[in-house]
C-alpha cells in the first residue's frame, strides 16, 4: 500500500512539474502594417498576390473613393472610369487588377486595371457589371445586369481582355 501510495505521489508530483513547466499560451500577435490612404481618413485592403501587392478601396482628400494598389510601401490611386468611385477587389500574380467603378454617366462597371491603364469590361447589355476576382491566365469573374435586369455571374476571358506583358509562367 505504501509503494503503491509512493508511486500515486510521484506520478503527482511530475505531472505537476510538466504542466508547471509549460510556457502559457502566447497571443497570436502578427506584426501590423498601416498601408496608409489616399489622401482621406479611410482604407480597407481586400485581396493581395504572392508578390505582396495589395489593392482595395480608400478615400482621397476630396473624399471621392477610389480603388489602390500597394507595393513597396506605397499606396497608388488606380483612377476611376470617369465617375467618382471605384474600388479594387482582386489581383494576379502579373500585378493586373480588377474591380468596379463608377463611369462619367453614373453606372457601376467592371474594370481591368494594367499597366497603368483602368479599362471597362463592359456589360451583359444591363447598366451594372463588377468584377471580383482574376486568375493568372487574365481570366476575370464578377456579375453583371442584362438587359431586362437580372444580375448573373459572368466571366471575361483572357482572348477577350489585353494580355499582360509578362508570361503566364
Amino acid at each position: 500500500m505504501k509503494r503503491t501510495m509512493r508511486k500515486v505521489v510521484l506520478l503527482t508530483i511530475a505531472v505537476a512539474a510538466l504542466v508547471v513547466a509549460q510556457p502559457a499560451a502566447a497571443s497570436a500577435q502578427l506584426p501590423i502594417i498601416d498601408l496608409g490612404t489616399l489622401g482621406g481618413t479611410f482604407s480597407d485592403a481586400r485581396a493581395i498576390n504572392e508578390r505582396g501587392q495589395v489593392v482595395g478601396e480608400s478615400t482621397t482628400a476630396s473624399g471621392e473613393v477610389h480603388a489602390f494598389l500597394w507595393q513597396d510601401g506605397t499606396m497608388s490611386d488606380l483612377g476611376t472610369l470617369g465617375g467618382d468611385r471605384s474600388e479594387a477587389a482582386g489581383i494576379n500574380e502579373h500585378g493586373q487588377v480588377v474591380g468596379s467603378s463608377q463611369t462619367a454617366s453614373g453606372e457601376e462597371h467592371a474594370f481591368l486595371w494594367q499597366d497603368g491603364t483602368m479599362s471597362d469590361l463592359g456589360t451583359l447589355s444591363g447598366d451594372q457589371s463588377e468584377a471580383n476576382g482574376i486568375n493568372n491566365r487574365g481570366q476575370v469573374v464578377g456579375g453583371s445586369t442584362t438587359a431586362t435586369g437580372d444580375f448573373h455571374a459572368v466571366l471575361w476571358m483572357k482572348c477577350c481582355l489585353h494580355s499582360p506583358s509578362r508570361s503566364d509562367g
